[in-house]
């Protein structure tokens, strides 16, 4: 016993430094290990994965979601940095999180930021898998402590339901992954006939806004956007930034009043407040069709492009219902 944590510190030091570790993929410890052994094919390779996972480590907000909605609880987690609560440290348990926090009961171990998670922090918690969706060098380090699922290259908006379908497969959960996605398309149907007297008659634009100078224009590619067409809504997409309309734009400040929409969506990065004020000390901004009619509309980008998710999409349905409540009876 003497022996094993100087090695795990020598482990640890040289994973954090980015240098070289052979150290074997942890798995389920079971007799029957060996039988029940499956594979699962992602976008950075092929993971093998033994027994059921009983310890697993979410590295973002996503695939906590995907987790939660499958009634997996975390043992770790790292979020956005622009999305945490309090002042959590390194190696204990987490008292909030951002929307998803009412539906975890395990109290996780705060495991550093999605871009920085903390691998002596994560190799501690000797995880029987590491779910995330970074980039390359982030899976060759997490995949060295323990299976490593980096289902993600991209962020379209279908992505979730196909991950979730392999995380059904991985904890033995298919039925439940298939009924969450036909319970996401049922709420998407009773939402869109609810919504259905305004998405017939308006146009939507939907942005992207931390401070006056960046105002970008969310399209159909985007998580939000996708699920604002699936509500029925027409997405107003500037022609002269791009003919192409899955083509993200940035736009300036001038060129919001050539755009003829009749809603405008403003999901802001951490900055509501601070955005609300500028929307509302500025001429321009304040002399749209949308604002002269009161239907401009504040959302947090935590929640509407980050998680991306079904318990994400559920809590956004019902955020546009209550903000176009007034709407809807007019």
């Amino acid at each position: 016993m003497r022996l094993i944590k100087p090695l795990i510190i020598i482990f640890t030091s040289f994973a954090i430094a980015g240098c070289g570790i052979n150290a074997p993929r942890s798995v389920v410890s079971s007799k029957d290990a060996v039988e029940s052994c499956k594979v699962i094919e992602h976008d950075l390779g092929n993971t093998e994965i033994c027994g059921l996972p009983q310890k697993v480590v979410a590295v973002d907000p996503h695939m906590l979601d995907l987790m939660l909605s499958l009634g997996i609880q975390p043992v770790g987690f790292a979020e956005v940095e622009a999305a945490i609560v309090g002042s959590p440290k390194l190696g204990e348990q987490m008292t909030q999180i951002k929307y998803l926090g009412d539906r975890i009961t395990s109290h996780p171990i705060y495991i550093g930021t999605r871009n920085q998670p903390s691998l002596e922090t994560i190799l501690r918690l000797k995880p029987d898998l590491i779910l995330g969706e970074l980039g390359v060098s982030s899976y060759r380090n997490l995949e060295k402590i323990a299976p490593t699922l980096f289902p993600f290259k991209d962020f379209d908006n279908y992505q979730w339901q196909q991950t979730l379908l392999k995380l059904g497969q991985v904890f033995e959960r298919e039925q439940r992954a298939k009924q969450i996605i036909i319970e996401h398309n049922q709420r998407i149907a009773q939402a869109k006939a609810k919504l259905a007297n305004i998405t017939q008659n308006s146009k939507l634009l939907l942005l992207g806004m931390s401070e006056l100078g960046t105002i970008g224009v969310l399209n159909a590619r985007t998580f939000p956007g996708a699920l604002l067409e699936e509500l029925g809504f027409e997405l107003v997409i500037p022609k002269q930034v791009s003919a192409d309309p899955n083509t993200d734009a940035t736009i300036s400040l001038e060129v919001l009043p050539q755009l003829d929409a009749d809603i405008i969506i403003v999901t802001t990065f951490n900055k509501t407040p601070q955005v609300e004020k500028i929307w509302q000390q500025n001429l321009i901004l304040r002399s749209l069709k949308a604002s002269q009619n009161n239907r401009v509309y504040f959302v947090d980008y935590q929640l509407w492009g980050r998680i991306r998710g079904p318990i994400a999409a559920e809590l956004m349905i019902e955020q546009m219902q209550m903000l176009l409540e007034n709407v809807v009876r007019s």
